[in-house]
């Protein structure tokens, strides 16, 4: 999004503080940290790039500041504080962070929140200020599960469903569990999709996508938390992503047709296989039109103008009787509601580029979907999401 249209490296942050260790965040796969975060976290032209990330260097070898996936992990144990390796003082950060939110959140009219890929530090964070009545937005936790964080410990991923005892939709209207936050692919203004189709400008599809989970357990994992009584969301931007999340999730069905609310995240790229699978099996498209608001400028440099016709087919999902929620994907796109609702009718950007005219909705769709359905994937729709 920026004039350049590149990502910022150390020698711009640089400029504004050498002195302090300063890291940008760019959500899961990307963050640049100056040459001060990158001194403090060892990183130098002879550090060599982790198993599952890379650590961007120029022509000469040195690091760019740029760290991708779990390259990210090297500064993060050099933080101190709630994001870092210092677990001092947690639960105070978090909660110091929840109430700030909610200030801005109710700023925009919004009351209600799903919270995705929760740790049970960020859970135990929630439920002090919940005890202490100061939980001001009714909010559904989403526990971390299969592949969304950079840093996996998987023998506690294992152990979560047999262990906690409850699942999807425990709790009350201020605060319960939701679904479990699962992810396959990475994003796509990062080219790190799993697509059948290549970018602008490049020959064929991209290989070597860096995974987030084990994609021959996939149908597993579903499978083990439908029959437990979980529903998942699963993060999906490509179309091969999507078409193996719906298959998973579409299976589990088939055998145990049961009253859950899966969801696929983003689901930028359905397949006609998909939309069919997804209807049938009742499978929620939670989708973020706000990207367009903050991407769209961009779009010309990295899809051909069909694919951008196709990106986040709104009204394709409606037209195939499939139910669409709307969501922000706060941080990565902005949470103010009048955003998603002004590109899901227009299709425009902040700077007036259109993604094309064909999936446009109306109004009262939009609406619709970021109201009633939004409600319906936490199970609430009985009792908000609607005025009647």
């Amino acid at each position: 999004q920026f004039k350049e249209q590149r990502m910022p490296t150390k020698h711009d942050i640089d400029q504004v503080s050498k002195d302090h260790p300063v890291v940008l965040e760019r959500i899961f796969s990307t963050c640049v940290a100056n040459s001060k975060a990158l001194e403090l976290a060892g990183i130098d032209r002879n550090t060599p790039n982790p198993k599952d990330g890379e650590i961007d260097r120029d022509e000469n070898g040195e690091p760019t500041g740029l760290l991708f996936r779990e390259a990210k992990q090297l500064v993060r144990d050099a933080m101190p504080g709630p994001f870092g390796s210092d677990k001092l003082g947690l639960n105070q950060g978090v909660e110091r962070a929840i109430k700030l939110a909610q200030k801005e959140y109710l700023k925009h009219g919004i009351t209600g929140v799903m919270e995705p890929g929760v740790t049970p530090a960020i859970m135990r964070a929630y439920q002090n200020l919940y005890t202490k009545n100061e939980l001001r937005i009714r909010t559904t936790l989403m526990p971390n599960w299969y592949g969304f964080h950079i840093k996996q410990e998987t023998e506690k991923i294992e152990r979560l469903i047999g262990e906690l005892g409850v699942c999807t939709n425990f709790g009350d209207n201020m605060l319960k569990i939701g679904g479990l936050k699962m992810a396959i692919d990475g994003g796509l203004t990062s080219k790190t999709a799993y697509l059948s189709w290549p970018y602008l400008g490049e020959d064929a599809p991209r290989e070597n996508i860096p995974f987030r989970l084990d994609l021959t357990k996939l149908n597993e994992y579903v499978a083990t938390a439908h029959n437990a009584g979980w529903s998942v969301g699963i993060h999906v931007v490509g179309d091969i992503s999507q078409e193996l999340a719906v298959e998973a999730i579409y299976k589990a069905h088939k055998d145990n047709p049961a009253d859950r609310r899966h969801q696929v995240i983003h689901a930028y790229y359905p397949t006609e296989k998909s939309l069919k699978m997804m209807k049938e099996a009742n499978i929620i498209a939670a989708i973020q039109p706000a990207f367009i608001y903050g991407e769209a400028s961009g779009y010309d440099n990295l899809l051909t103008k069909e694919k951008q016709e196709e990106f986040t087919p709104t009204k394709t999902y409606l037209e195939n009787g499939i139910k669409v929620a709307i969501s922000t994907d706060m941080p990565s796109a902005h949470f103010n509601p009048f955003y998603n609702l002004y590109s899901a009718v227009t299709r425009k950007g902040a700077l007036g580029h259109q993604a094309g005219t064909k999936e446009k909705v109306s109004i009262l769709d939009g609406v619709k979907m970021m109201t009633t359905n939004a409600a319906y994937l936490s199970y609430d729709e009985n009792i908000r999401g609607k005025l009647q």
